[in-house]
């Protein structure tokens, strides 16, 4: 009779604890990319569509400057110290900045906090061309008017000059209070609850990878 004890039987090996899975971003799809770039052109054309009323408010409040015709087809300014080029730079700034804090908070209340980024770049560029569309109307308003009296008026009549920008860096500030009017409550909102944007942004991509991982009802459960 074998009375040595038996070897012990080897141990099985462990299996190896699972590596956590880094979470996956969902990739950009071809719908996603429309939806953006819909947004941004809507954004930018609402905006800019805005500096047409902009600018005939601006020719309507400048002054003009007082010239005399010297010569058919030429005048000078009467005053070389006169202030109304000044007055009227004064106006547009004035304008341009209280339509792009108008178009800025109007925009982040209805697009941005729902559409996030294409809409602010939307507001922003649509910001550049309603200021360029408000000085090419103030530019033109009664410009025709005034080249024709300059062409017909005998010399030593005195003319109102056309109204024209002479500081364009002015363009900037409709641009520049949109932004500041999307970017002041963005940081406010921030530092507030710091993992508020954090959590806004991904609720979408979230809820679309939810969607896409939901197995359809006519697939078969695996047994």
């Amino acid at each position: 009779m074998d009375t040595n004890p038996r070897d012990p039987a080897p141990a099985e090996p462990s299996p190896p604890e699972p590596e956590e899975a880094e979470p996956t971003r969902p990739r950009p799809t071809l719908r996603g990319a429309r939806s953006a770039t819909g947004t941004l052109l809507a954004t930018l054309v609402a905006t800019a569509v805005i500096g047409i009323p902009a600018g005939y408010i601006w020719a309507l409040l400048a002054p003009r400057a007082l010239a005399q015709v010297v010569s058919r087809g030429a005048a000078d300014v009467v005053n070389a110290e006169t202030t109304a080029f000044i007055v009227a730079d004064a106006w547009f700034v004035l304008i341009a900045a209280i339509g792009g804090l108008l178009t800025g908070v109007a925009g982040y209340l209805l697009v941005v906090r729902g559409r996030g980024v294409p809409a602010t770049v939307g507001l922003i560029l649509g910001g550049v061309g309603a200021a360029a569309l408000m000085l090419w109307i103030g530019d033109n308003y009664g410009h025709a008017q005034f080249q024709h009296r300059l062409q017909t008026s005998p010399t030593g009549t005195y003319l109102h000059a056309s109204l024209s920008l002479g500081a364009k860096g002015a363009l900037a500030f409709w641009p520049l209070f949109a932004a500041l009017a999307i970017a002041i409550p963005e940081a406010v909102a921030f530092f507030r609850d710091p993992g508020r944007s954090r959590t806004r942004s991904t609720e979408q991509p979230a809820a679309t990878t939810a969607e896409n991982t939901i197995p359809s009802q006519d697939t078969p459960a695996e047994q």
